[in-house]
C-alpha cells in the first residue's frame, strides 16, 4: 500500500473535515484552499470526452441517463468482489471510528488515486458515492456506492472516474442533480445556507470542465459584495438557470421575471463594469 506523502496537509481539501471519533466539523481556511488541480492526465482525459469520444457512453460502458455502473473484474465472483470492497474499506476507515473514513484516511484514499483533495475529479466521485459530508465517507456510503460503480479496488475507482465525468458533461439531468447535491455536501452542520467562502469555492470547481461566461463576474461581483455572507439554496439553484437563460452577456437577463434580487444587484453591477463605471477595486 502507498502511503501519503510527509507533510501533505487536509488544509487543501475543499472543505471542513470531519475530526477522528467525533461528529464536529470544521471548515478549512478558503485563502489557503488552492485552484482547482489541472493536471496532464486531467486535461487528456477531458479532451479524450470532448472531442470524439463523444455522449453516447459507448466508449465508457456508461448510459448516459444515469446509469453509472460498470463491472470490474480480477475476481472469481461477487462474493469475491464483496470482501475486496470491505478490505479496500477497511484499508482507509478510521481507527476510532471505525464505521467512517475521515479526514486522514481521505487524504490517503486521494493519495492512491493520485489525485489531490481540491481535484473536481474527488468532488465527482464523491457525488457517485452519495456522500453527505466533505472529507468524510460513511462506511455505507463508500460500499454502497462501490457496489453501484461495480469497482472494488483503486484501479476500479481510477477507471470509473472519466465515465463519471462524461455522464455529467453529456446529460443536463444528472449535471443539475449533482450541481444541487453539491449545495448540500457544502453545508456546515446544522446551517441552512452555504457561507459565501465555500460557494466562492465550490461554484468555479463544479464548473471545471465547462466554465460558463457569466462565472467569473458573478464570482468578482461576490468577492466585492460586502453585504452578501451567505448564500441561500433557492439563489444556488437559480444560479444554473440563469447560466442556461441569460446567454453569455446577459442580454436576456428580464429583471421583471422572478430572480432573486441578488441577480438584479449583479446585472446592474456588470453592466455598468462594462460601461466603465465601475472598477474592480471598488467594493459594493
Amino acid at each position: 500500500m502507498t502511503t501519503a506523502p510527509p507533510g501533505a496537509s487536509m488544509g487543501n481539501c475543499i472543505s471542513r473535515c470531519c475530526t477522528s471519533g467525533s461528529s464536529t466539523r470544521h471548515r478549512s481556511n478558503p485563502a489557503k484552499l488552492a485552484a482547482p488541480t489541472n493536471s496532464r492526465q486531467h486535461a487528456y482525459e477531458r479532451n479524450r470526452i470532448l472531442n470524439g469520444q463523444n455522449c453516447n457512453g459507448a466508449n465508457d460502458g456508461l448510459n448516459v441517463t444515469g446509469d453509472v455502473s460498470a463491472t470490474e473484474g480480477g475476481v472469481g465472483n461477487e462474493a469475491e468482489a464483496e470482501r475486496a470492497l470491505l478490505d479496500l474499506y477497511d484499508r482507509y476507515k478510521d481507527t476510532e471510528d471505525i464505521n467512517c473514513i475521515l479526514a486522514d484516511g481521505c487524504e490517503r484514499l486521494c493519495f492512491d488515486l493520485d489525485l489531490k483533495p481540491d481535484d473536481f475529479r474527488v468532488l465527482v466521485l464523491a457525488h457517485a458515492l452519495n456522500a453527505s459530508s466533505m472529507c468524510c465517507f460513511t462506511k455505507a456510503e463508500f460500499l454502497n456506492g462501490g457496489r453501484k460503480l461495480g469497482v472494488h479496488s483503486i484501479g476500479g475507482f481510477k477507471s470509473v472516474i472519466p465515465s463519471l465525468i462524461n455522464n455529467l458533461i453529456c446529460d443536463k439531468i444528472s449535471f443539475k442533480i449533482f450541481y444541487k447535491w453539491t449545495f448540500s455536501y457544502g453545508l456546515e452542520s446544522g446551517q441552512r445556507s452555504l457561507s459565501i467562502e465555500m460557494a466562492l469555492v465550490l461554484w468555479p470547481l463544479i464548473f471545471t470542465e465547462n466554465e460558463p461566461a457569466i462565472l467569473k463576474p458573478w464570482l468578482l461581483f461576490l468577492e466585492k459584495s460586502s453585504s452578501v455572507r451567505a448564500i441561500a439554496r433557492d439563489t444556488w439553484d437559480m444560479f444554473l438557470n440563469l447560466v442556461e437563460q441569460v446567454g453569455d452577456d446577459l442580454s436576456a437577463y428580464d429583471e421583471s421575471e422572478a430572480w432573486p434580487s441578488l441577480f438584479d444587484d449583479f446585472v446592474e453591477w456588470e453592466n455598468d463594469r462594462k460601461n466603465q463605471n465601475v472598477s474592480e477595486d471598488v467594493q459594493i
